[in-house]
């Protein structure tokens, strides 16, 4: 592949967001699914069309967001020219990089933020309404997850069944909490054992995410066939054994089948008024770090009249046009997002909890935040 300035743009435009989002789409247990084994062109291929995508995103926002003196037509011939990898650039371009190229490197920083938000929101939504479950177009590959987690039994072609079967034997479709499993292998040796336990965890092929390349079983129990010879008849007993240990670690390479029983919730296991509270906090931590995502493109692209007018706001005073720059916008998001951590519980060792020293802290934080502001831009 021959390298030139026109690929190095696209590269840094276009093919790097695209890149960004697949890695954050593919989260959690899907994130084998964005694999560094793929060849050059394969993932270039794979990232041209969420680039462009985010890329034209990005140029939409800053152009509704800031005052600028830029056209898309003068864009195109700016794009044009370089992609065409003239050593002489035109007058346009080269006034652009001149006065302008500062500014480029912020909407390309923006857009990079922007590609990591939208890769992580859209997969939190397709997640969140189920969307995988419901259309096989949203589907990821992680087949191994919607079985070993019983999300299978809400598919469709499975939940119809689930229903029949559940009004003839009088069984309702429940919330699986835990799953258990029988598993049996065949040893190098050719014997056959079959191994039960619950599903705690589970490692899948690097090369191949439909293979199974591990298996964590707890409270394990392991059932092996024993010939007996007496009397000249041969006699088979199953022998149970009880595996000690927390963790028991089976290799997928020796799996022949495996069956699996989903143990529904119990009004035992309901999340107690504590458990609730604590998912409340959780969910208030996750929209913060979302919302202050989300705010940091933003605050270097948004119209610096408006940030002017924040910081009239907040201080009664008139902050000079010729003293907004780059310092000002990262001062003024950082002490938004201070002010917005007022609100937010503290994450200890085992809980997240509201504590007034905690809250003392971070408002002694915010002061000193605004002290700053203040003396740095109004003195």
């Amino acid at each position: 592949m021959e390298v030139t300035i026109g690929f190095i743009s696209i590269f840094i435009s276009i093919i790097i967001p695209g890149l960004l989002f697949r890695r954050f789409f593919y989260f959690g247990e899907f994130s084998k699914q964005f694999s560094t084994k793929e060849t050059v062109y394969q993932s270039i291929f794979y990232s041209i069309i969420p680039g462009i995508v985010i890329q034209i995103t990005g140029g939409v926002l800053y152009f509704i967001l800031r005052n600028t003196n830029l056209q898309v037509s003068s864009i195109y011939i700016i794009y044009t020219d370089i992609l065409n990898g003239n050593i002489i650039l035109n007058a346009n371009t080269t006034k652009f990089m001149n006065s302008n190229f500062v500014y480029f490197l912020i909407h390309i920083f923006n857009t990079y933020v922007l590609s990591i938000l939208l890769g992580v929101i859209t997969s939190k939504l397709i997640r969140y309404f189920k969307l995988d479950i419901k259309n096989k177009i949203f589907r990821f590959k992680n087949q191994w997850y919607y079985i070993f987690s019983g999300e299978i039994l809400q598919m469709k072609k499975f939940k119809s069944t689930i229903n029949f079967t559940g009004n003839l034997y009088g069984e309702k479709n429940s919330i699986t909490s835990t799953t258990y499993a029988d598993i049996l292998i065949e040893t190098s040796s050719g014997i056959r054992e079959l191994y039960t336990g619950f599903v705690i965890d589970y490692d899948l092929n690097n090369q191949d995410i439909s293979i199974l390349e591990r298996i964590y079983l707890k409270n394990t129990i392991r059932y092996k066939k024993t010939i007996n010879n007496k009397k000249g008849k041969n006699k088979t007993k199953t022998k149970k054994v009880e595996i000690p240990g927390e963790i028991f670690i089976l290799s997928g390479k020796d799996i022949i089948n495996i069956n699996l029983t989903y143990l529904p919730k119990t009004k035992d296991l309901v999340p107690s008024w504590y458990d609730k509270k604590q998912k409340i906090y959780k969910k208030v931590l996750n929209i913060f770090s979302i919302s202050i995502f989300l705010i940091l493109p933003l605050v270097f692209i948004i119209k610096k009249d408006y940030i002017i007018n924040f910081s009239d706001l907040l201080f009664s005073s008139n902050l000079k046009p010729e003293n907004f720059n780059f310092l000002t916008r990262l001062l003024t998001y950082i002490i938004f997002t201070q002010f917005l951590s007022l609100f937010l519980p503290n994450k200890t060792e085992t809980k997240l909890t509201y504590k007034l020293r905690f809250f003392l802290f971070k408002l002694l934080i915010f002061i000193i935040l605004i002290l700053i502001y203040y003396f740095i831009f109004y003195f």
